[in-house]
């Protein structure tokens, strides 16, 4: 390229950024309509309306408008929206009465000005890059719909609907809705694109003051397209709210089924009066498998008028349904479409409580015409078998993909090397043979190159879907695909999917490949450089199916090398190449071409990359037929990828995943070959430190619950090789090994100056070819993954051995019951998360006697810190299942295991872990509507038991009531609160403070509120009420406080914790509460049982209780609360804070009310609960001996 052109290119760049700009101010909106008009309505989501358009502005497809319709909305989101359209020329505000969400985008659609038209709802959320992959595709193809994939997500998890995977797994362009009618499923408007003309030659508008309101017109827009792209990208974020507060998630209520059926009738006319009846069938489908089911399973099924106009609109629109129909619905679905057509909602009701919805938990049969499930009501005479069978075009060709990385054969040739798993569901591999092989499908041809499964590699993951009925361990799979041959001898543009194909049973299943773990070499998988040249590219993107592509547009350069900054290499083709062009998003070099092909050119200097980044220039071919700004360029690659960047230095020559070369310069940075773990737990490293000298290193672990360091190991050459032991300090416990989740490896590196500066561990590529790695220790079982960002990150696992996945835990649960005891004492407390509760002084005071009674503990792995002398057991193991059903004692703060069956001999003792105050037993199960399978199973378990121990004299009535024990109860106290009224009180507070850093003259208040039912996940979890503002709780009371935030074992298994906050500690995660009742110097406390634990303690404290009739409506309370309440009852941030700022008048205002509180409800609590524990249980039992008197206390 002459410098005259090279200017001339510069010149027309530059141009088109001012026109960009020009058009983004609003004299130039004025003159030019934007390309895209985004209509986003809005009402009442003040909470929510600024991440919805964060993600608008961040788009990178700039052209377009946003129509902010404010739909009369009364709360703070108009002047939200205001401050938006005050600062973005795009964004214009469009004033409406209130008339509901079809009114409000009717005014959208009428006021927008562009060429295209999208939605989004204001609570909702576009994924980066949405914009530009739908305008695109629509400007590519011109067709008249995109439709994009969805992506859902609330406070806690993201997730995909279950339709996703199946109607976006490929590109399909220009399609109708004929010749694709699986986009019926997609009836939604908010994650499409519409060609503005198409949308007006259709005269169709939203219906208005109903919910709903999309799909009937949404049906209509597709049914009369002449052209639609579905895509597989995900281009819209579909909010859950977290307080259930969405139209989407009213399906309870009455209002919301009546507007549901309307919105299928008219579709229904709709689709009858456009569409064929094969293709309203397939729309009969969708209810059949997805819609109705939404409202089958609600609780709303418990009201009369509900179930009948339930019933009624589904015996209409089910009239008539072809068999086909009912064949492809799910056999757990069909039933319930069966029962509700029967008119048997007890049945269904029933089924539903027992979550009859999930096919896993049934077990199945192999039959000739498919699977048979044996669901509940298999064999009633008036449900045909028929309806339980899936049939083999509906069975589910599970699998995934963990290594996907090239070899090269004898005779020089690529061969793909290809492991995982893959299986059909509900098909026992334990009783059937199966055989899998890899499918490589010619997209041109369909021709079909099969390579069967020749071994049976080790595995790092568990099967994708677990059965407890079905063995899927043995769908292993290991396969060379002699890949090179056929790519080497194909054209340019030539592609294969790669398929999956499962032979078992007679059956023959054949899917394409769409999951590939990302955490290991199969999610980053890079092209290949074939023989005689050209290049092999994998393409895949999360959702899609997996495809290998021939390039072979791009230049071969070889000789390439690097002299300083100046960088030279040869041309191997030079036909139509001019130049070689340093881009780096921007042309920074051009360099012309000599003769032979030689280039050469000098790379411009840039500041220093920071600690753990890089600068990567690309290197582009530069052509001479130019059509526009990026016509006549493509690729360079080298004749061979083995590039790769040697230790120390910070420039140098590599390639990208496509095999593109590049120049990168590096910041400070570690690179990791190998990563091993020992027997001894010590995790060993290797690699390289890129980017700057250093002269030692050490390694850091991080995960949401813990870090872990190591020492200092010398880096010689810019190598290494580093230890870390897998252990962290936990508190005042000392050390113990690293709990269950995911750690991040960094690295401290010492530079030349004496500086220590932190980067990520990074990994190579030598490393990303074995991932995913197995690690298996004694105590830890995990694996290496690579995490974002290529972090190299070790992801430990509950420690069971043979006992994982979920068909082995159903046969050890199902095994022969023991006939022989072992004298012990299993103690489990919280499903063994923790070892804390009453079973603490138990077996402090069996130690403070002299017992020799072997004391275990259930634990979740062996980073849960038990007392000295004890032996742990982690639970689901095969040890575990051995030792709980063959402990002389066992206690437990839950209920036993359902499966637990109880041998004789053992004695069972019930402690359950709270006072008595919230509905439970009995009325809170009916309440949220357990199944009696359910509740007969409490029931059961509670005849086992033979003590329930009862923490106050109040309270004896109420547990036998809600929990219909019959049985002997002991009457005793909480033995877990008998340290709070020890010698060994001010040891622990003291030890407790000083771990927390918390100094002698601080005030410290614990934050400790119960969770909340009606911000639950499930019934395990739950996330934060957000009551208290910590940052201005902390600001307000000032350094002499600080505020310990203890989350409730629902927040804790979110994995949500707070971080950093000044003037506050996170000590959700603190393994023993008592400490931290002694710890402290008040609380703050709301509906937990904890304020009884806490009253033990005598410090006062403050109720925070700003929903109190929300709980009470939502959760319910067997008395009335304020009497267990001795405190100030306040709602906000600033009434805590003013009740903690004088504890000493905190105290004596509510000196009276908190004494009577003790006497009514801590009648038992004498720091003696434990030894008559210990009386009552295991001295007539020969196991202890009796009471020795009062001695110096351990613990």
């Amino acid at each position: 390229m002459s410098r005259l052109a090279a200017r001339r290119h510069q010149a027309t760049v530059l141009a088109r950024r001012v026109a960009r700009r020009a058009a983004r101010t609003r004299l130039g909106r004025r003159i030019r309509p934007p390309r895209v008009s985004v209509i986003v309505p809005f009402y009442n989501v003040e909470s929510y309306i600024a991440e919805c358009l964060d993600s608008i502005v961040a788009q990178e497809f700039t052209d377009f408008e946003v129509l902010l319709v404010d739909d009369g909305s009364p709360d703070g989101s108009r002047a939200i929206a205001e401050r938006y359209a005050a600062r973005d020329a795009r964004f214009r505000i469009v004033t409406r009465e209130n008339g509901g969400l079809g009114a409000a985008r009717n005014t959208g659609v009428r006021a927008a000005r562009g060429r295209f038209l999208t939605f989004v709802d204001s609570d909702d959320k576009l994924t980066p890059g949405a914009l530009r992959r739908l305008h695109d595709s629509a400007v590519r193809t011109g067709s008249d719909i995109v439709a994009g994939a969805v992506d859902r997500f609330n406070v806690a998890k993201d997730w995909w609907p279950t339709w996703v995977p199946e109607v976006h797994d490929d590109v399909r362009e220009r399609v109708t809705i004929e010749q694709y009618p699986a986009l019926l499923r997609n009836l939604y408007t908010w994650n499409k694109l519409f060609r503005r003309d198409f949308w007006d030659a259709q005269d169709l508008w939203f219906r208005e003051g109903v919910a709903y309101e999309d799909q009937p017109i949404v049906t209509q827009l597709l049914a009369r397209a002449a052209a639609i792209d579905v895509i597989p990208d995900h281009v819209y974020r579909y909010r859950a709210r977290d307080d259930l507060s969405s139209i989407s998630q009213q399906t309870a209520s009455i209002k919301d089924l009546r507007d549901r059926i309307a919105a299928w009738r008219t579709s229904r006319d709709v689709l009858t009066r456009e569409l064929t009846p094969e293709l309203y069938d397939e729309w009969r489908l969708t209810l059949f498998q997805v819609h109705f089911h939404w409202y089958l399973t609600s609780p709303g099924t418990v009201d009369d008028d509900y179930w009948s106009e339930l019933v009624a609109a589904i015996r209409e629109l089910a009239e008539g349904a072809p068999e086909w129909v009912w064949d492809q619905t799910l056999p757990n679905r069909r039933l319930l479409v069966e029962l509700a057509i029967q008119d048997r909602r007890a049945d269904l009701q029933e089924l539903v409580r027992r979550k009859v919805q999930n096919l896993p938990p049934w077990p199945s049969r192999l039959r000739d015409d498919g699977v048979l499930l044996e669901l509940p009501l298999l064999g009633d005479p008036t449900l045909p078998d028929e309806l339980f069978v899936i049939h083999p075009d509906q069975l589910q060709l599970w699998h995934h993909v963990e290594n996907f990385h090239w070899e090269t054969d004898a005779d020089g040739q690529v061969v793909a090397r290809i492991t995982g798993r893959a299986y059909l569901g509900k098909v026992d591999l334990s009783s059937h043979e199966q055989r899998v092989a890899v499918v490589l499908r010619d997209d041109q041809t369909g021709e079909e190159h099969v390579s069967w499964s020749t071994e049976t590699p080790e595995s790092s993951f568990e099967p994708p879907m677990e059965d407890a009925w079905c063995d899927y361990n043995p769908g292993l799979f290991g396969v060379r695909v002699p890949i090179g041959r056929l790519a080497t001898a194909a054209r340019h543009g030539s592609s294969w999917t790669v398929q999956l194909r499962v032979e078992v049973g007679g059956l023959s299943v054949t899917r394409p490949v769409q999951r590939l773990l990302r955490s290991g070499a199969a999610g980053l998988v890079p092209a290949v450089l074939l023989t005689g040249g050209g290049r092999l590219l994998p393409e895949w993107q999360v959702n899609r199916v997996l495809r290998l592509t021939v390039d072979r547009t791009a230049a071969v350069v070889r000789d390439v090398e690097l002299d300083g900054r100046t960088l030279r290499g040869t041309v191997v083709d030079t036909s139509g190449v001019t130049a070689i062009v340093l881009n780096d998003g921007n042309d920074r070099a051009v360099a012309p071409l000599a003769a032979d092909g030689g280039f050469q050119v000098t790379l411009p200097r840039v500041p220093a990359p920071k600690p753990g980044a890089a600068v990567e220039w690309r290197l582009v071919a530069q052509r001479s037929a130019q059509s526009g700004e990026d016509a006549g360029r493509s690729d360079v690659v080298p004749t061979d990828d083995t590039y790769a960047y040697p230790a120390g230095v910070a420039l140098a020559v590599d390639v990208r995943r496509d095999a593109a070369l590049i120049v990168r310069e590096f910041g400070a940075g570690v690179r990791v070959d190998t990563a091993e773990l020992g027997a001894d737990g010590v995790l060993r490293v290797s690699g390289r430190v890129v980017g700057r000298s250093a002269s030692s290193l050490r390694i850091r672990a991080r995960s949401k619950r813990s870090r872990a360091v190591g020492e200092f190991f010398p880096v010689t050459a810019g190598r290494f090789t580093a230890e870390l032991e897998l252990r962290h300090q936990v508190y005042r416990f000392g050390r113990w090994p690293l709990p269950l989740g995911d750690h991040d490896l960094a690295a401290d590196l010492t530079v030349a100056n004496g500086d220590v500066v932190r980067v990520p561990m990074q990994v190579s590529r030598r490393l990303n070819d074995v991932l995913p790695a197995p690690v298996r220790t004694e105590q830890i079982e995990g694996r290496v993954v690579r995490g974002p960002d290529s972090v190299v990150r070790v992801s430990i696992l509950r420690p069971i051995g043979d006992g994982r996945g979920t068909y082995r835990q159903n046969r050890l649960r199902s095994a022969p019951p023991r006939t022989r005891l072992a004298r012990g004492l299993l103690l489990r407390s919280y499903f063994g998360e923790l070892a804390t509760d009453n079973g603490l002084s138990i077996q402090r005071e069996l130690r403070r006697r002299g017992s020799d009674l072997p004391v275990y503990w259930a634990v979740h792995d062996h980073s849960v810190v038990i007392p000295e002398g004890s032996i742990p057991v982690v639970v689901n193991s095969p040890q575990w299942y051995e030792l709980v059903q063959s402990a002389t004692y066992y206690v437990d703060n839950m209920y036993q295991p359902e499966w637990h069956r109880k041998p004789d001999g053992q004695v069972l003792v019930q402690t359950f872990h709270g006072y008595p105050f919230k509905q439970m037993g009995h009325t809170h199960w009916r309440n949220v509507q357990f199944s009696q399978a359910r509740i007969d199973s409490y029931d059961e378990r509670a005849r086992q038991w033979d003590y329930l121990i009862s923490p106050a004299r109040y309270a004896t009535p109420l547990l036998r009531r809600d929990f219909a024990y019959d049985g002997e109860v002991l009457e005793i106290g909480y033995p877990r609160n008998d340290v709070l009224r020890s010698s060994l009180a001010e040891p622990i507070r003291e030890a407790t403070r000083a771990a927390l850093g918390i100094e002698p003259h601080q005030k410290a208040v614990l934050y400790a509120p119960t969770f909340r039912d009606y911000l639950s996940v499930d019934d395990n979890s739950a996330w934060w009420p957000d009551f208290l503002d910590f940052e201005r709780a902390a600001a307000a009371l000032g350094p002499d406080y600080v505020i310990l935030i203890r989350g409730h074992a629902f927040n804790a298994r979110s994995e949500h914790r707070l971080g950093s906050l000044r003037g506050c500690i996170d000590v959700t995660d603190y393994p023993e509460i008592s400490d931290l009742y002694l710890a402290a110097d008040a609380g703050v406390v709301d509906y937990s049982s904890l304020r009884f634990d806490f009253g033990v303690t005598g410090k006062p404290m403050v109720f925070q209780v700003p929903d109190l009739q929300r709980y009470q409506d939502t959760r319910g309370w067997l008395f009335d609360f304020e009497p267990t309440a001795p405190g100030p009852l306040v709602a906000t941030t600033d009434e805590v804070t003013d009740q903690l700022r004088d504890l000493d008048r905190l105290r004596a205002e509510h000196a009276t009310a908190y004494e009577k509180f003790r006497a009514d409800f801590l009648d038992l609590e004498d720091g003696r609960a434990g030894a008559r524990f210990v009386d009552a249980v295991m001295v007539p039992r020969g196991d202890a001996p009796p009471d020795p008197g009062p001695e110096k206390e351990t613990r």
